[in-house]
């Protein structure tokens, strides 16, 4: 399957896919096995709005941890947080690699907040699937964590025409900075 990821020079500004400036890699590999990647469902109760169809044509990445819990990556311990504050996200990958499904993607998921994409549309909610990735700012995505974010991206392009595959700072860079410490050459091969 043809992976086609769009990934923003550093310092360089947020362009649209087919501007010169904007540099897109392209690599040619097969998906790992759906097995390999537990699909979990963990239904959110607030942070999202109902929608009938929608217009899914971007990934936005984020990092996410439990600030206040015993332990930063636990997963409950970030679920709460998100609902605490009216928000969400479509996916969730913990530090072993499995994906929760938090909002079903035909809804839409308040993951964005105030933000502009590279071709200038805003409302980023409405139109994006968003995947929260547990990570702290001090600290490094594991390799399994890279490898169901590999599975899922890949998998959810099969699904939409998916544009624009980019980090939460890349949309709203005067108030967000994730994903920390995100290595992007990992989406583009096997680490």
């Amino acid at each position: 399957m043809k992976i086609l990821l769009a990934v923003l020079a550093l310092g360089a500004a947020s362009t649209p896919l087919n501007d010169a400036r904007h540099q897109a890699f392209i690599q040619t590999t097969d998906p790992p096995p759906s097995a390999a990647f537990p699909m979990v469902d963990r239904p959110m109760t607030a942070g999202f709005a109902v929608s009938g169809k929608r217009e899914i044509d971007t990934i936005i990445l984020h990092s996410s941890y439990d600030p206040v819990g015993k332990d930063p990556y636990s997963v409950r311990g970030v679920v709460r947080g998100y609902e605490r504050y009216g928000v969400s996200a479509h996916y969730l990958i913990d530090r072993a690699g499995a994906i929760y499904r938090l909002v079903p993607e035909k809804n839409v998921s308040y993951h964005a907040g105030a933000s502009r994409m590279p071709d200038g549309r805003t409302n980023v909610n409405r139109f994006s699937l968003g995947i929260e990735i547990m990570n702290k700012k001090d600290d490094s995505y594991t390799p399994a964590q890279y490898a169901a974010a590999r599975y899922l991206i890949s998998r959810l392009k099969g699904q939409y025409p998916i544009r624009y595959v980019l980090g939460h700072n890349k949309i709203a860079p005067d108030r967000k900075s994730d994903p920390w410490n995100f290595n992007w050459n990992t989406l583009r091969s096997p680490a």
